[in-house]
């Protein structure tokens, strides 16, 4: 990898279809974007991405308080819950059967932000840059499984 490029890949949601999914919830979170210091979606992720928030419990690391509301903790902790709901919503709208008996979900879902002044020129992204990255959509084939402590994923960027 050179210093100036990174591969990136993930498989993400639009606003529409994660509203379709979660109403409610997406409705909630969305309405307190708007209403926050940076006055969108974009405008949160950019903030929180800036923060280095990382909201996935299940790697271990905890968010602490962003500064999207500087002055207002209760709303900055209003925001926070209405992120927390809309995870907790996706992840059980999007369960299957199994895993809501074993209380577990193959998909997660993360915020996250992307800059159209450090990315490249032929980068696909669409018009917003809030990222709703859906995470546990690929698993291993059966094949794949069998010979998993022998293989490993790897990136790289090739450049013509």
């Amino acid at each position: 990898m050179s210093m100036d490029s990174a591969p990136a890949r993930a498989y993400t949601i639009s606003e529409a279809n994660l509203n379709s999914l979660c109403p409610k919830e997406f409705g909630v979170f969305k309405r307190l974007c708007d209403e926050s210091p940076e006055g969108c979606i974009d405008g949160v992720a950019q903030q929180w991405s800036m923060d280095q928030i990382v909201w996935r419990e299940s790697v271990g690391v905890k968010g602490g308080v962003t500064t999207t509301f500087e002055e207002s903790p209760e709303k900055e902790k209003d925001l926070e819950a209405a992120w927390k709901a809309l995870e907790e919503a996706f992840t059980k709208v999007t369960a299957t059967p199994d895993d809501l008996s074993s209380g577990d979900s193959e998909l997660t879902l993360e915020l996250s932000y992307y800059d159209k002044e450090k990315g490249g020129a032929y980068d696909d992204i669409g018009e917003s840059q809030a990222l709703f990255i859906v995470w546990g959509c690929v698993q291993l084939t059966p094949a794949a499984i069998r010979i998993q402590d022998k293989i490993e994923e790897q990136s790289w960027t090739v450049f013509a």
